[in-house]
């Protein structure tokens, strides 16, 4: 949360206070509504992370095309 907090002010200015929260509502709207609740989000939220993770990843690769065959030399 104290990461989540920093990146948000650092990146957009929002106040650590403001994340803190919302950090914390959110997190008592899963909590509260038990096993259930926490699945449903987890089922909402997953799928978002991984097309994230995997946009994130193919932005990465293509900005550093060319130090590809390098990396994979260093690796053997």
């Amino acid at each position: 949360s104290n990461t989540i907090a920093d990146t948000l002010n650092s990146q957009f200015g929002i106040p650590g206070w403001v994340t803190w929260i919302g950090l914390i509502i959110s997190i008592f709207a899963v909590v509260i509504g038990g096993v259930k609740r926490i699945a449903a989000v987890c089922i909402a939220v997953v799928p978002f992370m991984v097309l994230v993770y995997m946009g994130a990843s193919f932005v990465v690769l293509i900005e550093f095309a060319d130090r590809i065959p390098d990396a994979i030399a260093l690796m053997v």
